[in-house]
Parts: C-alpha cells; structure tokens; sequence
C-alpha cells in the first residue's frame, strides 16, 4: 500500500465520519410543496428557455472551475516543495 492510497482513505475516513454526523430530519410539507412548485415552474418555462441545455452549461461552468481550482492547489502544493527537481 502506498502513501498515496493511505493519505486517500485517511481523507475519505474523514470525510465519510463528517457525513455521518449529520442528522436525519424530514422536510416539513411546506418546503416539499416549494420544491414541487418549482419543478412545476421549471417545467412551464422548458417551452420557453431549454432548461436541460441551461443545466448543462451550469453543470460543465461548475466542472471547468473544480478543475481550475483543483490545478491551483497542485501547483500551490508543487511550490511548497523545498527541493524541486528543476
């Protein structure tokens, strides 16, 4: 096993325990009633605004800045290294 797969499920023990310590509770019928409501909305607004093309775009905005954000940390980590092999 090496380090790399010890620091992974040390960092997914983790966030796995954190998970675990959120409570349960359900949804008060307002708040589900909103959310149909939305859907509902969303769905009289598909004739108008292709939604699913909407969605796809947030979804692959949300994916391109996860990955930006994930090359800023690499580097960041890279320039931490005392003795580069440079």
């Amino acid at each position: 096993m090496s380090l790399l797969d010890l620091i992974f499920m040390a960092l997914f023990g983790l966030l796995g325990g954190l998970v675990a310590l959120i409570p349960e509770w359900d949804m008060p019928g307002s708040i589900s009633t909103a959310f149909a409501d939305l859907g509902g909305t969303l769905g009289s607004l598909n004739g108008v605004v292709p939604i699913a093309t909407l969605g796809a775009a947030l979804g692959a905005l949300i994916a391109f800045r996860v990955f930006i954000m994930a090359f800023d940390l690499v580097v960041w980590v890279y320039g931490k290294i005392p003795a580069k092999f440079t």
